[in-house]
């Protein structure tokens, strides 16, 4: 199959808006490590889990690209949320934000 030339692949990579590869970084990085933690039974769950890894990844993006930090490592931190999950995200974010509404 003559069509199976992987710089195909890189060159779409590239042309994708880096919020959008974040978002795609962290739900794949985010459904390897459900699936390794084995701590979510469900399909479903497992899958909510990404997409919401996924979603926080872009709008982190989108705000760090806002602020003069865009590029790879924008994706980079896409990928970084997806480690980290979803509930460790909302946990440090909660944290910080009742830390700033107590000063």
């Amino acid at each position: 199959m003559p069509d199976k030339d992987p710089g195909m692949l890189i060159l779409l990579w590239e042309g994708l808006p880096s919020s959008l590869r974040a978002a795609v970084m962290s739900f794949v990085v985010a459904t390897l490590r459900v699936m390794y933690d084995g701590k979510e039974p469900s399909f479903f769950r497992r899958l909510l889990e990404a997409a919401l890894c996924g979603a926080i990844a872009m709008a982190v993006t989108s705000g760090a690209t806002a602020i003069g930090i865009g590029g790879d490592l924008s994706t980079f931190v896409g990928g970084a949320v997806g480690l980290l999950g979803a509930d460790k995200v909302r946990s440090v974010a909660r944290r910080r934000f009742e830390r700033e509404a107590m000063k």
